[in-house]
């Protein structure tokens, strides 16, 4: 057997007989919830964060100021898949006013997994 690289997908080939795929390895599932860092940041509006959920699960994304007030939520314990999420922030509080220059938290919270990942809004 003959391996190639062919991107993402390694494909095997027979070669004592035609040549015909017999295996298609393919990456395994994230199994790990993840946070990754906003962007951009610093920011003078708002910011976008990716995050990756290993299992379907109820889940909280919120903002939040140093002294651990909550300025906006962004779902609130809405039932998600597992993979790649995309949270976005456009700067403004829950009440629609523009949040204040200064170092704010981004939390993503679920069933038994929790992670924060800090970042800046300049105007």
């Amino acid at each position: 057997m003959v391996s190639y690289d062919i991107g993402r997908v390694s494909v095997l080939y027979n070669q004592t007989a035609a040549a015909y795929p017999v295996g298609v390895p393919v990456r395994a599932p994230t199994t790990a919830f993840r946070l990754l860092a906003p962007r951009p940041n610093p920011s003078p509006a708002g910011v976008t964060l990716d995050y990756v959920l290993p299992r379907a699960v109820r889940t909280t994304v919120a903002v939040y100021d140093p002294t651990g007030r909550r300025v906006r939520v962004l779902a609130n314990g809405h039932l998600m898949t597992a993979g790649p999420h995309t949270a976005s922030w456009d700067g403004r509080r829950d009440d629609g006013a523009l949040a204040r220059p200064g170092v704010y938290w981004l939390a993503v919270a679920t069933e038994g997994e929790r992670a924060a990942r800090r970042f800046v809004i300049v105007r």
